[in-house]
């Protein structure tokens, strides 16, 4: 264990070091910088995609229904299976329906903004409710505004940001959706981007434009019903994905024998909310992870390396110490507590490279990756900032005074 006096030397010798060697210490900071930086800033969005808890409450109980097709991740749903789970289902606080992210909910808006393609949620009345998200300002769609086919606007913040630069007095005014006039009556949190981080506006889905001939006969599905519908559920406490499924499927089963004629063609998948929304970037960003951490190794590495170069100029300084008595635990320690100045440099160096590196993440990084927005400096990013430079501390500070135990103290005097 460091003793108080001792680590104030040691500290204050440090400190002489750097300064007499000031490119050894710019070399080796730039190199740590660079490492622990990296790592740091991959951290901070693999936390904010796969760590961080969704904005939901408890979003441990969201879960997506969803047909599945091992060729079609988001395989949609009929409607007339939408309005029979939700009724008869015993698994389920409540069922909400969105139209599939795909072209049926591609729009063009325009009037009061800049006419441009964005994509839309046309969503159930209960959506939000089953979210359990509030509004930012104004109100959400009812049931209501839906069965009257309301032409109602909800904004996301990221188009009330860049449209309306933030301007309360958006509420009721109007915005061109494909033509018609929707009443804006919203504006939702920054965080909240479902069913994809870049729909723009929720709108109520009796007023998408293929609503009217969702009756029409199919081809491939003799109920009729277009299976363009993806659904979002909360589970009642306690029943896990794999009943709920159960459950699902003894109603499909039911509908199946009321209607020999019925043929949905898929199975049912119910899977987690919070490992939906990660997708296939949860192992792209592991491995961009592991990536990281391998840089930050070879990082560590060149430090010792360039600690072992030094040693060797401090070979007679490290024998005299061995030969007055000095154990080779307490020149271990001396060599940790002359890399922590080192080394608390290079990780202020690395968190205003994380700063950069996230921002411009944020700004050029894929759009499809779920929740890449949220990535920010938080407490669990400086955590990990202040471990990998503890751990890098630990790699390469003993190497030095390991070699100097091994070797002939009579030569190196």
């Amino acid at each position: 264990m460091f003793q108080f006096g001792e680590l104030r030397r040691d500290l204050g010798y440090a400190l002489r070091m750097m300064r007499k060697f000031p490119g050894f210490t710019a070399v080796a900071c730039g190199t740590l910088v660079l490492g622990i930086g990296a790592t740091t800033a991959v951290f901070s969005v693999v936390e904010a995609v796969l760590l961080r808890p969704l904005p939901y409450t408890e979003p441990e109980n969201l879960v997506h229904v969803l047909a599945d097709d091992p060729l079609d991740a988001r395989a949609g749903v009929s409607y007339r299976s939408f309005e029979v789970w939700r009724s008869q289902n015993r698994t389920f606080t409540d069922l909400a329906a969105y139209y599939r992210n795909s072209g049926w909910s591609r729009v063009m808006i325009g009037r009061s903004v800049e006419p441009q393609f964005v994509q839309a949620g046309f969503t159930s009345a209960n959506f939000f409710s089953v979210m359990r998200v509030a509004p930012l300002l104004g109100r959400v769609f009812d049931e209501a505004d839906e069965r009257r086919r309301e032409h109602l606007a909800v904004l996301s913040y990221a188009i009330w940001e860049r449209c309306f630069g933030e301007e309360p007095g958006v509420l009721g005014k109007t915005i061109a959706v494909d033509g018609q006039h929707f009443t804006i009556i919203g504006i939702m949190p920054r965080e909240f981007q479902f069913p994809a981080r870049e729909t723009m506006l929720w709108l109520p889905i009796t007023t998408n434009r293929y609503w009217l001939d969702r009756s029409r006969q199919d081809s491939l599905h003799s109920r009729g019903y277009y299976m363009r519908w993806n659904l979002v559920g909360r589970l009642r406490p306690r029943v896990t994905p794999f009943v709920a499924l159960a459950d699902l499927t003894t109603i499909a089963g039911g509908l199946r024998r009321e209607d020999p004629d019925w043929n949905m063609g898929l199975g049912i998948r119910v899977s987690p909310l919070t490992v939906d929304v990660a997708g296939n970037a949860k192992l792209a960003l592991t491995v961009l992870f592991s990536s990281a951490s391998l840089v930050l190794l070879i990082a560590c590495s060149n430090v010792a390396n360039l600690m072992l170069a030094r040693g060797a100029v401090r070979a007679r300084e490290l024998a005299v110490r061995a030969a007055l008595g000095a154990t080779e635990s307490r020149i271990v320690k001396q060599m940790i507590a002359e890399s922590l100045p080192l080394v608390s440099v290079s990780a202020a160096g690395a968190v205003l490279l994380t700063i950069a590196a996230t921002r411009l993440l944020v700004r050029f990084g894929p759009t499809d990756l779920p929740r890449l927005a949220e990535t920010r400096i938080d407490e669990w990013v400086l955590c990990f900032t202040l471990a990998v430079s503890a751990l890098a501390t630990v790699l390469f500070a003993p190497v030095p005074a390991l070699r100097a135990g091994r070797g002939d103290r009579v030569e190196a005097c």
